[in-house]
């Protein structure tokens, strides 16, 4: 097999190899394995221009890691073995959360949607996604903070996975609450659903500090590079696509609710059409059906038996050819 040929760079010499293994000679496996020694330079590369993208400050604590569900994942893992006993999460948020925290030791307490603030004991893990699933609650920055402060033993989780779609939810301040985990994805609201690219922010502050240290860049690929990079060279084309997405959303969502007579809410770059019937809600089921576009049924989730979930796509605006 013909060994690769690389150009050494020149070497600091305070430079310490990321990946070091007793016995390694240094020059050989870097003059034929560079990428394995350069991997901390990229993910610095990486995070900062995460920061840009996500509008953090610099003293904000970023971990890159492969999606947001693994994030999510990881952080449970982590913080059932610093003493949290309880994981709460709301009924009808994210089943895959629920599923997370069934493989650790938390004991689960599922609430409804307006309790997850309640009469939180202490020690417990708090998940909760904003916008809220399937609701299209936002909850504001000054909540959030206010429940953190109030509840200093336990561990909030917050899913900002739609937080882009409203720029008025400045996080800056909210980032420094040292028992506070925010998890961002790029699938959302930038695009790149296929990448499986996501971030924790936290403070250094807080208790999983030094635990989330060992989470590296080594799952990050070419791909994950070429995404970060195409993100931030074209953020502003993004957001003024996402701000034009969102004005024919609330076309389609008022269009529709006069058509057929019907309440919605919107949040992120979805809308929660409720119907007053199973008679209206199957009609505007067929309505979807019969122009071959996809919309979620939340019948089975409590208090949404009659309910519709649209998210916006490009193809099904053009399908809907709504006045």
């Amino acid at each position: 097999m013909k060994k690769k040929k690389y150009i050494s760079p020149t070497i600091p010499s305070n430079f310490i190899p990321c990946d070091w293994n007793e016995g390694d000679s240094f020059e050989t496996i870097f003059s034929f394995d560079v990428d394995r020694y350069v991997r901390s330079d990229v993910e610095q590369i990486a995070i900062e221009k995460t920061r840009e993208i996500l509008g953090l400050g610099s003293s904000d604590e970023i971990k890159l890691t492969s999606g947001s569900d693994n994030a999510i994942l990881l952080t449970l893992s982590f913080a059932s073995s610093h003493g949290y006993k309880k994981f709460r999460m709301r009924v009808n948020d994210y089943a895959q959360v629920k599923a997370f925290a069934g493989a650790t030791m938390l004991d689960q307490e599922i609430v409804p949607n307006e309790k997850i603030f309640d009469e939180i004991a202490p020690g417990s893990i708090v998940y909760f996604s904003n916008p809220c699933n399937p609701s299209c609650e936002i909850i504001s920055n000054e909540k959030i903070a206010e429940v953190c402060r109030l509840n200093p033993e336990s561990l909030f989780l917050l899913d900002n996975a739609y937080i882009e779609f409203h720029p008025e939810l400045q996080q800056k301040k909210l980032n420094l609450e040292k028992n506070l985990l925010i998890f961002r994805t790029f699938s959302k609201y930038w695009g790149f659903s296929g990448a499986r690219l996501g971030a924790i922010i936290f403070s250094q502050k807080n208790d999983l500090n030094d635990t989330l240290a060992i989470i590296n860049s080594k799952h990050l690929s070419a791909m994950h590079i070429q995404v970060i990079d195409s993100i931030y060279s074209n953020k502003e084309r993004i957001i003024n696509q996402r701000a034009n997405e969102d004005k024919e959303l609330t076309n389609i969502a008022e269009a529709l609710s006069k058509k057929f007579n019907i309440n919605y809410e919107k949040a992120g770059n979805y809308i929660r059409f409720d119907c007053n019937s199973d008679t209206v809600k199957n009609d505007l089921l067929s309505f979807f059906n019969n122009k071959k576009i996809a919309i979620r049924d939340l019948g089975h989730l409590e208090g949404y038996k009659k309910s519709l979930r649209f998210s916006f796509r490009k193809k099904a605006k053009d399908k809907l050819e709504l006045s």
